[in-house]
């Protein structure tokens, strides 16, 4: 497998979902994309890793280069302030809602798993509306999304609840970070 590096790896979920499948760990990509940012949390000075931590003991060139991408472009996301980050899930389209439900789950498992690697115990944090948002990702990380059904009603619950996921990750970085948002306009 080529992968095109002149892409952004989120413009192609399917060409990281073959990357990852060239490593030992093959994590989801959305597991994958909740681990890194979840470390991404802690550290941006590339002293974990977050590569081993998504691979394995072992990946392809094609599969470390598509980590290292999306980590530095979920970095950018982060630090730009400008609330950019975008979930790494499926097509709405393309893809059936308890699908897009369970990578949602994944999503917030690896955001979780990668905190607790970067070194973030839940004791540590002081701030009430971080570990509410915590707590509600561990939550959703334990979803049964196979009692989802391709409804409207579900479907608008769904993308609720992406945006909910996104701020609060925004929220969990910029205040270990010490950064200062206004949150409450886009939850």
């Amino acid at each position: 497998m080529v992968l095109n590096m002149n892409l952004s790896i989120s413009s192609s979920y399917q060409s990281l979902n073959e990357a990852l499948a060239e490593t030992d760990a093959q994590l989801h990509p959305s597991e994958a994309h909740g681990l890194l940012c979840g470390i991404l949390c802690v550290d941006t000075r590339d002293q974990l890793p977050f590569k081993e931590w998504v691979a394995g003991a072992h990946c392809s060139d094609q599969a470390d280069q598509a980590i290292l991408a999306l980590y530095q472009e979920l970095h950018e996301q982060l630090v730009s302030g400008s609330f950019a980050l975008q979930l790494y899930l499926p097509e709405d389209d393309e893809t059936h809602l308890a699908k897009r439900a369970e990578a949602l789950s994944l999503w917030c498992q690896g955001f979780l798993v990668g905190l607790k690697l970067a070194g973030v115990a839940s004791h540590q944090i002081n701030n009430d509306d971080v570990k509410e948002a915590l707590n509600d990702l561990a939550e959703l990380s334990k979803m049964q999304y196979d009692a989802v059904i391709d409804t409207e009603e579900d479907e608008v619950a769904y993308t609720e609840l992406v945006e909910y996921v996104r701020v609060a990750a925004m929220l969990v970085h910029d205040t270990l970070k010490g950064m200062k948002h206004d949150y409450h306009e886009h939850i």
